[in-house]
């Protein structure tokens, strides 16, 4: 099917219209390439001025490109304050003491980024 073949409808379709439209498209395969090309070669990023985030794009661009390798050996290579904005003071100091590792931060089921008291808890194990 080609883009456009079917028109999609227009949204909202119907009363309290919570629908969306999502994109399809072919397997990267057919584009020839890996999920591993990309998680190899695409790792933008922007480091901005230590400043809140209230203060959005106005905050002066540091430092950016792309890193090769994945989020824990980036966090690694950053200043102690970039450390600290990422996961706070306290996860810091777990990780910093060598009780838990960076990857240890997350639920590796859910995906959900465990509290002070639970890495407490598996750091003493």
């Amino acid at each position: 099917m080609k883009i456009n073949e079917f028109p999609a409808p227009e949204c909202p379709i119907h009363p309290q219209c919570r629908c969306c439209l999502i994109a399809v498209m072919k397997p990267l395969s057919e584009y020839g390439l890996s999920i591993d090309t990309l998680q190899e070669n695409i790792r933008p990023y922007t480091l901005r001025e230590d400043r809140p985030i209230m203060y959005g794009n106005n905050r002066k661009v540091l430092d950016y490109g792309e890193y090769k390798g994945n989020y824990s050996e980036f966090y690694k290579d950053q200043s102690d304050q970039f450390q600290i904005n990422v996961i706070g003071k306290k996860r810091k100091a777990l990780i910093d003491s060598g009780k838990i590792t960076f990857d240890q931060l997350v639920d590796k089921r859910t995906g959900r980024l465990l509290t002070i008291e639970e890495l407490t808890y598996n750091a003493g194990k």
